[in-house]
């Protein structure tokens, strides 16, 4: 669509959250980026490296860190921007807990989005050099299974998860003959980077985590066995869905977080 035929001029795509949401809603900011002029997208600078290169390919998409709310809203007024506001988001009452139900599927709702282009609209850049720099770094037996044991409020404790207990009725190799590759922040600030390990792994497990996001996100460019550790308390969403094609084993837990 040329830009003169666009339904849109310039627009901010203002703030998505947290890393998780960020990958998420890609579907969603690809998809006004076709139909703007140009389209800036808000990100806290843990989450800048990472989203400056997923959309580094997208002339029409520009990454706009931000520290507050009044860094966007003083970029909006000074450059004359349309605004996407973020949704309202319903929410499950409770004291103890932030429960959002289907949080992921309530942001492509809000924007009358289908769900679908949530990975049909995923596209990896060109570039992704620093990925089988990694790779090639740290993997050192081509068997190797990743593991990601953090999320959220809980990111600074890796939490023990069971790997074994469940694996000989599940007709799963002795997982001491594997490579464990624990996913942590100080492989790489660059989500991206993890492609390579995600394409090539024997097998992913994963708690509810950005991490888990990313991985989804590539269900069909990985032969990798995948495993949902359902953890988490306050995730409330349909892991498996006829997008991913079913692809997450559920390992489930009494005790949850």
């Amino acid at each position: 669509m040329k830009a003169e035929n666009k339904l849109f001029g310039p627009m901010m795509f203002c703030s998505i959250g947290v890393m998780g949401d960020s990958l998420v809603v890609n579907g969603v900011v690809r998809y006004y980026a076709a139909l703007s002029k140009h389209l800036y997208t808000a990100a806290r600078p843990n989450q800048v490296r990472t989203l400056t290169h997923l959309y580094e390919d997208e002339p029409n998409i520009t990454v706009i860190e931000y520290e507050s709310n009044e860094q966007i809203e003083a970029f909006i007024r000074d450059n004359g921007l349309g605004r996407l506001n973020p949704p309202d988001t319903y929410m499950i009452p409770d004291d103890k807990k932030q429960l959002v139900p289907l949080w992921d599927e309530q942001w492509y709702n809000f924007y009358c989005v289908p769900f679908a282009l949530r990975y049909a609209n995923f596209k990896l850049p060109k570039n992704l050099s620093g990925s089988r720099t990694l790779y090639d770094r740290v993997v050192k037996n081509a068997k190797y299974i990743l593991t990601h044991r953090t999320f959220g409020r809980a990111a600074d404790t890796k939490i023990d998860l069971d790997y074994t207990g469940w694996r000989k009725s599940a007709g799963l190799e002795n997982i001491e003959n594997f490579q464990i590759i624990d996913i942590d922040p100080s492989l790489s600030d660059d989500m991206l980077d993890y492609v390579d390990l995600i394409r090539h792994a024997a097998e992913i497990h994963c708690v509810p985590s950005s991490f888990f996001c990313l991985t989804d996100s590539l269900f069909n460019q990985t032969s990798a066995k995948l495993f949902y550790h359902d953890i988490r308390s306050e995730t409330i969403m349909r892991v498996n869905n006829c997008w991913n094609q079913n692809a997450w084993t559920f390992i489930n837990y009494a005790n949850k977080l």
